[in-house]
């Protein structure tokens, strides 16, 4: 394992910028393009189409931590192998959920349409009704024999009254059928908005709605805090145990995540193995909860492996922030997730030191 960080170091590099004169600068500069490029790409992904656009972002951003921490002795290689993993499961997800919006809308076009097509059916056909009415009063117009004009005028205005209460039938059958279809239509919005508003895996609120709920808090003005939650060294699960026991272990977090929060609370995954949480209270009491989930949510895991059970330790760094009504949702969720990178950074160190005794 090398890091990059630690070589720029050692070539006078501190950061991912240029250093003019030094052997390490075509690598800073490629480094900060890169990062550059992921920043540009997850961005505008997640502006096209959030729903799919939020997973790439965060894997984006964890490919950037890892390449100024540590990543393995062929970055390069294994930064675009990953990279190439998650443009592919980004495009697979918006293909999926496009296909999905275009069905719902050519379903619902097509019961308008069908609508129409009633309406104009039932029109025609009571306009021939009509028609023939009028043709039987004209019948009379030079009758000198009143008692056949009342015979007809009767028996017109018995037709009139017929076809008026059918039609008035016919209306509102296709009104009511029409309700019913929208009221079915309506379930069905509500339900996808509310699946919209999921994380597939978890179950827990997805970026986007995590999103809207800060919009909203920061709008009404009210004092919250927002928890960034990073999972330490789990890539190291999917790399030993494989994805599918990651998968297992999110799942498992996400559980006791939910199992720690109050009715006001929002959980929500931000992707890959973060999670946020939003709670009613200013940033010392934010930080008890923060400790408690420490204290509860993190601890022993036990993963369920095709041949056995494996039991891993599951710690977590967590960043908090206050809420400020003159900030953005931008602004807040940047200095919770700073504040979240230094404690990993920390935790970290911490485990180096130890690793060294």
């Amino acid at each position: 394992m090398i890091s990059i960080k630690k070589y720029l170091d050692q070539h006078n590099v501190a950061s991912p910028k240029p250093t003019s004169g030094k052997a390490a600068a075509p690598l800073a500069e490629a480094l900060d393009a890169y990062c550059a490029i992921l920043n540009a790409a997850g961005e505008y992904a997640y502006q096209a189409c959030p729903a799919s656009g939020a997973a790439l972002q965060a894997g984006f951003k964890r490919i950037q931590r890892e390449l100024l921490s540590e990543v393995t002795s062929h970055p390069g290689a294994e930064c675009k192998t990953r990279s190439e993993e998650e443009l592919r499961t980004w495009a697979e997800a918006t293909v999926r959920h496009l296909n999905e919006k275009a069905a719902d809308a050519r379903e619902l076009l097509l019961v308008l349409a069908k609508a129409g097509e009633d309406a104009y059916d039932r029109d025609l056909r009571y306009k021939g009704q009509f028609d023939n009415i009028t043709q039987q009063l004209n019948s009379i117009a030079h009758l000198d024999d009143l008692a056949q004009v009342r015979a007809v005028v009767m028996k017109s205005a018995a037709e009139l009254r017929t076809s008026s209460a059918k039609m008035l039938a016919d209306g509102e059958q296709s009104v009511g059928q029409l309700r019913a279809q929208i009221s079915t239509y309506q379930n069905r919005l509500e339900e996808a908005e509310k699946v919209a508003s999921r994380d597939s895996l978890t179950g827990l609120h997805n970026r986007m709605s995590v999103e809207n709920n800060l919009a909203h808090r920061l709008e009404e003005g009210k004092t919250f805090s927002l928890m960034m939650l990073d999972l330490n060294d789990f890539k190291q699960v999917n790399d030993t145990f494989g994805h599918a026991a990651g998968d297992d272990l999110l799942k498992q977090f996400a559980a006791e995540l939910s199992a720690l929060s109050r009715s006001g609370d929002v959980v929500g995954r931000w992707g890959g193995d973060e999670f946020v949480l939003i709670v009613d209270s200013s940033l010392e009491n934010a930080e008890l909860r923060a400790q408690r989930v420490k204290e509860w949510a993190c601890g022993e895991y036990t993963l369920k492996l095709a041949d056995r059970s494996e039991k891993i330790p599951v710690s977590a760094s967590i960043g908090i922030a206050e809420s400020n009504p003159k900030e953005t949702v931008a602004e807040l969720l940047k200095r919770a997730d700073e504040a979240m990178y230094r404690e990993k950074k920390a935790a970290q160190k911490d485990r180096g030191k130890n690793k060294k005794k």
